[in-house]
């Protein structure tokens, strides 16, 4: 709980929240939809901004290009995006948490809050999603991959993630699985994988891990005709028996995980293969 909460900010514009996330002399975080704010704040927080008023509650879809505002609703991916990418995002922010929590987490929290290894997050890596950002200055996008471990190392200070882009052409496949304690649990160990259409009618593909490594693994290769998911596959093996790298704990050890992820990672190459249209 917040037990020293003493300011609370709704701003309406992006300078104003940045201004306030910026202040020294206060420890400020960022409210989006308050699950994880509210639910494992500390008593160092003193005030919250919450992004509510900022207007990034949108989902655009401009042609085959999605984009997503960070105040959007878990629950709304799952209500609206059953046709986009094979039904693996709306199937990953299904699993994220129940019903309840989804309509209060939001995109950008999802993102934000260090956990990487959620279905929805692992998911997003495959697909090669981007994010815009703003830090006081302007708006830049990075690679939702290349900002993950930024992310899980340190988390976001004085800047604010403003909205997400998905190429979701419609021949693209997609395909997304877990291993967990129980369904209502966040996976142990996920992959996700997307198959895009390539040169000389061979298929691009992109492979990611949640729950392998400290961060989240990605592997990409190209399947040809014959649809030979091998290429990719030696790629996740060669991560070799470097044990040390992988996470261990009470719910899985390295090799545990280290099996299983290959697995996952075979079923989900296989049928995001098989899903995509190359007609």
């Amino acid at each position: 709980m917040l037990y020293n909460l003493r300011e609370y900010h709704r701003p309406t514009d992006l300078d104003e929240a940045i201004r306030l996330l910026r202040r020294e002399t206060i420890r400020t975080v960022v409210l989006g939809g308050g699950v994880s704010v509210v639910g494992e704040g500390t008593s160092e927080i003193e005030a919250v901004v919450d992004l509510d008023g900022l207007g990034l509650d949108f989902v655009k879809h401009e042609g085959h290009v999605l984009k997503i505002g960070a105040m959007v609703r878990i629950q709304t991916l799952v209500d609206t995006l059953a046709s986009v990418a094979k039904g693996a995002l709306a199937e990953t922010a299904r699993r994220m948490a129940g019903w309840h929590i989804r309509n209060a987490s939001t995109v950008g929290g999802a993102l934000a809050d260090g956990n990487v290894h959620t279905p929805l997050c692992v998911m997003l890596a495959a697909l090669d999603t981007t994010i815009t950002l703003y830090d006081g200055k302007a708006e830049y996008t990075t690679e939702w991959k290349t900002l993950a471990e930024h992310v899980r190392n340190s988390g976001l200070h004085g800047e604010v993630i403003t909205s997400i882009t998905i190429d979701t052409p419609p021949e693209l496949g997609a395909a997304y699985e877990q291993v967990a304690r129980t369904h209502a649990d966040l996976p142990i160990v996920s992959a996700a994988a997307v198959a895009r259409q390539s040169t000389g009618g061979r298929i691009a593909v992109t492979a990611t891990i949640g729950g392998l490594l400290h961060g989240i693994a990605t592997v990409k290769g190209e399947v040809s005709q014959g649809k030979n998911i091998d290429e990719v596959l030696d790629q996740i093996a060669a991560f070799g028996d470097d044990y040390e790298a992988y996470q261990s704990d009470y719910r899985g050890s390295a090799s545990y995980r280290r099996s299983v992820a290959m697995t996952l990672a075979k079923r989900t190459v296989d049928r995001a293969v098989k899903d995509a249209d190359l007609t």
